[in-house]
């Protein structure tokens, strides 16, 4: 806006002309926003960036990963890792889903893959294999 403001000052127009001006605007140009990288946030000015990321390392740092993934995590991180754990160890059947050990609570499920390295590493791989398709 403040760009066709700067272009009328000064000029005597009728309001036929200023008409015509304004009928051939490229208002997609106009409305041209600029987006940070790293939080998707939008900014009418490059300035405005600018601030934005000088209050906000995190952006910063995204920005200055050598090789950024394009992740888009619609839930917090540690609720993901709980339900790829959950799919791994089958949390809410309360057996173990490589020995076929069955326990009373999650504690001595959660003990018996810390005392079991066979069947912990077994989990290790599902989790892992999970985590892949992501």
């Amino acid at each position: 806006m403040e760009e066709i403001i700067k272009s009328l000052q000064g000029k005597t127009l009728s309001k036929n002309k200023i008409f015509d001006f304004l009928s051939n605007l490229d208002l997609k140009k106009l409305d041209k926003k600029i987006q940070c990288d790293a939080c998707m946030k939008t900014f009418s000015k490059e300035i405005n960036l600018k601030n934005h990321q000088a209050k906000n390392i995190q952006c910063l740092k995204w920005i200055a990963l050598p090789q950024k993934h394009n992740v888009q995590l619609k839930k917090g991180i540690h609720l993901v890792v709980d339900e790829l754990l959950k799919k791994s160890i089958d949390a809410d059947n309360l057996e173990c889903s490589f020995c076929n050990s069955k326990f009373i609570n999650t504690g001595n499920h959660r003990k018996h893959l810390n005392r079991s390295p066979v069947c912990n590493r077994l989990a290790f791989n599902e989790f892992k294999e999970h985590f892949m398709r992501l």
